[in-house]
């Protein structure tokens, strides 16, 4: 009998690792600094503590149900119409995330190609989603070595900085009046959008060896690996430029402060230098939109595969390649969507993002508490705190809105309402449809 090779307890942090680390850490960098200041890495350790709750309560989740996704969480322990919430909302949330990521790409490339700045970022922004909607027609997957060079290209600029700063020690300054205190809260959904994706992680546990040992350390191990990157990475830039890093227009910034400490004399190899720093981070931005992209449609296919849309036929419909196409091209439509409304504003579309993930999440929690109602188990507490960790953060999301941009909290909140309705009349019809066939 053929056995499935199992993952090590290494591989497995590894795996992690790549899944949980992503471009948000970039980006957030001079946002932070704007917002909190010096306070910018308590930010980290904040909605790590946060999370630590909720990570055990998904992971909990994926042992009850090992081949599930959002959808199933909800449905089995609460109700259909919870599931539907769940997984409609967590599949709008992670479009808007793809479309920062392309967004950002296209940013990212027109300082490298300036011969395209007169080009609108929309129009760039377009042509790679039809590129990308294309691709997935014909379920094109990354490769090993393609998926290792994203990894190379996520990981390069921020050890980079983390080393360069600490070469810098001498200049480590915390400046006067950078104790920002009170913008920490409005920190939390940028810093929540860097984390995003431990989900996914959790999802793996049954592939590793001896799962019921290694699984939840491979997820804490690679967590607090994570966190203390991350946390050490925003310490140490802003110790070393201080508010250098709020006079910065966005993240593209950070390469040059850094390269202009290291080499201060204009030269061929700092402008090269530059370029690959950029390069690095426009691919890790690609890999990233093109992953979501790819992995997302099916849960939108759920949905449909349960009868829940209008026109499930299609949805569910497979093309030669086996891809179910409509549900990729509803995802061009609403990253399409997302780009117009906000024209490809990071932290609008970082909360949008964040705010659809945090009531999937919230949804999992609240079937778990369900499932554990008559047991006095530990389980039970963690999703307890995990229950009060979603709500914190939800609430976070929400005032971010209300002080940043009431319009686009309405503009989510429609998406979901649309989803929500096209669940009801789905379910109108179907259960009019079998009350006709018993008669």
């Amino acid at each position: 009998m053929a056995h499935t090779q199992k993952l090590s307890l290494l591989d497995a942090i590894l795996i992690n690792i790549n899944v949980m680390f992503g471009t948000g850490v970039l980006i957030n960098t001079v946002n932070l600094a704007i917002i909190a200041g010096f306070l910018g890495f308590a930010s980290y350790l904040l909605v790590a503590l946060l999370m630590l709750p909720l990570i055990f309560s998904i992971a909990a989740t994926l042992q009850r149900h090992p081949s599930g996704g959002f959808y199933t969480y909800a449905a089995t322990d609460i109700h259909p119409s919870v599931g539907f919430l769940s997984a409609w909302s967590y599949f709008i949330g992670k479009l808007s995330s793809a479309a920062l990521l392309i967004h950002i790409f296209t940013t990212t490339i027109k300082v490298i190609i300036p011969a395209l700045d007169p080009i609108p970022s929309l129009a760039i922004d377009g042509a790679l989603l039809v590129l990308f909607t294309w691709l997935n027609r014909y379920n094109l997957k990354t490769s090993t070595r393609i998926t290792y060079g994203f990894i190379f290209c996520k990981f390069t600029p921020i050890v980079f900085a983390i080393l360069s700063c600490c070469a810098f020690f001498t200049d480590w300054h915390i400046p006067a009046g950078s104790l920002l205190l009170t913008g920490i809260p409005s920190t939390i959904p940028l810093v929540l959008y860097a984390f995003v994706g431990f989900e996914v992680a959790c999802s793996i546990s049954n592939s590793i060896e001896d799962a019921q040992r290694n699984a939840p350390k491979a997820i804490l191990y690679s967590f607090g690996i994570v966190v203390f990157i991350t946390t050490l990475y925003q310490f140490l830039m802003f110790t070393t430029f201080g508010e250098e890093l709020t006079q910065l227009p966005n993240f593209l910034g950070i390469f040059q402060v850094l390269l202009q400490r290291i080499m201060p004399d204009p030269g061929l190899f700092k402008a090269i230098m530059l370029k690959l720093f950029y390069i690095a981070g426009a691919s890790s931005a690609l890999g990233g939109s093109y992953g979501i992209l790819f992995s997302n449609s099916w849960n939108l296919y759920t949905l449909a595969q349960h009868k829940h849309l209008p026109f499930s036929r299609l949805f569910t419909a497979f093309n030669k390649y086996q891809v179910p196409f409509a549900c990729v091209l509803a995802e061009a439509v609403i990253c399409s969507g997302y780009l117009l409304m906000t024209s490809g504003h990071q932290v609008t579309l970082q909360q949008m993002s964040v705010f659809g993930c945090t009531i999937a999440y919230l949804c999992s929690v609240i079937g778990l508490i369900v499932a554990h109602r008559d047991a006095q188990t530990s389980t039970r507490l963690v999703a307890w705190a995990a229950l009060g960790s979603c709500a914190l953060l939800l609430f976070s999301c929400i005032a971010n809105f209300v002080s940043s941009g009431i319009i686009y909290l309405g503009f989510f909140l429609a998406l979901i309402a649309l989803g929500m309705i096209l669940y009801l009349v789905t379910s109108i019809t179907n259960s009019h449809l079998t009350n006709l066939k018993r008669h």
